[in-house]
């Protein structure tokens, strides 16, 4: 093999590895961030406009496949005030059913969350109108160690879990309704 046909094979090789990797390294360049998809959830400028300045965002994370995870917390005041919201997409919940017999629908998860969160929390829910397909909230009774305060929502493919420590159930419901379709 004289010198001239090895460089075009290496060429040839060069080429055809590029060609397999281009692909993989633009989908991950293209992919969008946690925290961008966070933002695109609840940007920080509509959560500001909904309850107050002073949040940041604190951490966003991907549970698991189609499971986001966002917070955003306040502190000043003497008091920390934060918010949490996970959102399924269809697959996740697809995945949840399976882990969580007999759940296997965003009306399984319904029905089976929302009861679990009034046991837990001690309060009725309290059905929240114009926020997808269903909404409720669900607030623990006040205590000297503050109140935590939950909106579930289903959308038709969909589920969203806030969860808000320091927040009025207004501002609670406030930033509920502010969250985009991720």
């Amino acid at each position: 093999m004289d010198s001239q046909t090895s460089g075009r094979r290496s060429t040839y090789k060069r080429t055809a590895f590029m060609a397999v990797l281009l692909p993989l390294f633009a989908a991950s360049v293209n992919a969008q961030t946690v925290e961008a998809r966070c933002e695109k959830l609840l940007p920080l400028k509509t959560l500001t406009a909904a309850v107050g300045a002073g949040y940041t965002a604190y951490d966003a994370v991907e549970r698991k496949p189609g499971q986001l995870e966002c917070s955003w917390l306040s502190r000043g005041g003497g008091s920390i005030k934060t918010l949490i919201a996970t959102h399924w997409n269809k697959t996740a919940l697809a995945d949840w059913g399976r882990e969580f017999t007999p759940a296997k629908t965003g009306n399984d998860w319904w029905d089976m969350v929302v009861t679990n969160s009034e046991d837990a929390m001690k309060a009725k829910r309290q059905p929240v109108a114009s926020l997808g397909k269903r909404a409720a909230l669900i607030a623990m009774p006040p205590s000297k160690t503050g109140s935590q305060t939950k909106i579930l929502i289903q959308r038709d493919n969909e589920v969203i879990d806030v969860i808000s420590t320091g927040l009025s159930n207004a501002e609670i419901t406030k930033a509920a309704k502010a969250m985009a379709s991720p």
